[in-house]
């Protein structure tokens, strides 16, 4: 355990090298778009916000604005009920992110469960509770 502090320990100056990029967006950017993926298993489910944005050079820039999960309910809930709960989690982050933003962006939402999708494509009085 010793050992493993000292290398700890003997790497952190190299923390002053690290740099992280604050401008998400590309200087004279063309276009702008918001990417929202979601997520779940029985443990969890979650959603993240990427930004990308191009320009007239072809140039394209993509960056991770945000991401938010949560703890699944103690009542046992099914996968695509799961995720349903993080496709509505994306289109929250969609609220939140364009607010803070200011811009006026088309958004597009990404899952992986054709269940959700058809429910979403369904008119809502036909849903149960």
């Amino acid at each position: 355990m010793k050992k493993r502090w000292v290398e700890y320990y003997t790497e952190l100056p190299r923390l002053h090298a690290l740099q992280i990029d604050r401008f998400v967006i590309l200087l004279n950017a063309t276009s702008v778009e918001l990417h929202f993926f979601s997520d779940a298993s029985l443990a969890a489910y979650g959603s993240c916000a990427y930004i990308r944005s191009s320009n007239g050079s072809g140039e394209v820039k993509v960056a991770l604005l945000m991401s938010r999960s949560k703890v699944s309910p103690l009542k046992q809930q099914s996968t695509p009920r799961l995720e349903l709960c993080g496709a509505l989690l994306s289109a929250e982050l969609y609220q939140k992110v364009s607010e803070a933003l200011r811009i006026t962006s088309k958004g597009y939402f990404w899952v992986d469960s054709t269940t959700v999708l058809s429910w979403l494509k369904a008119t809502p009085f036909t849903w149960s509770t």
